[in-house]
């Protein structure tokens, strides 16, 4: 089993997006405003509801469009973020890293089928111990 260490600066969402204090309120605005389209509006609430945890499926219920659709409107966020701080990159790569690494150890219905070759196996070990060097643990 591959563990990690959540550092102060890399907060992980499970299954979520990484969003900052300033993106979230952008995004509540946007989500409660009548002066916006209905369309950005929803895609600002699949976004903050992706942000709170919440899994792609129940987002999809809640906003009454397929699934598909949630992962379109995370991308396209995520693709307007052009200017992301070295944190935020960092958050990035750890949470690449344990989303890959997470999958060794569940048997839901995404990950059941998931298997790692020597190479891969010894790639997310690298990844990790190079991340716990890179980014600083709490009290560390």
């Amino acid at each position: 089993m591959i563990l990690f260490i959540e550092p102060e600066a890399c907060v992980i969402v499970e299954s979520g997006m990484d969003l900052s204090s300033e993106q979230t309120a952008e995004l509540r605005g946007l989500a409660g405003s009548r002066d916006v389209p209905a369309d950005v509006a929803l895609r600002a609430r699949i976004v903050l509801w992706s942000g709170e945890g919440r899994r792609r499926k129940d987002i999809a219920e809640l906003a009454g469009v397929a699934p598909l659709t949630v992962d379109r409107c995370k991308a396209r966020y995520n693709d307007d973020l052009f200017q992301r701080s070295q944190a935020q990159r960092w958050r990035a790569i750890y949470k690449a890293a344990f989303d890959q690494a997470s999958g060794a150890e569940h048997a839901d219905e995404v990950t059941k089928d998931f298997t790692y070759s020597r190479g891969e196996a010894e790639a997310l070990i690298g990844i990790a111990a190079s991340l716990l060097r890179a980014v600083p643990a709490p009290g560390l």
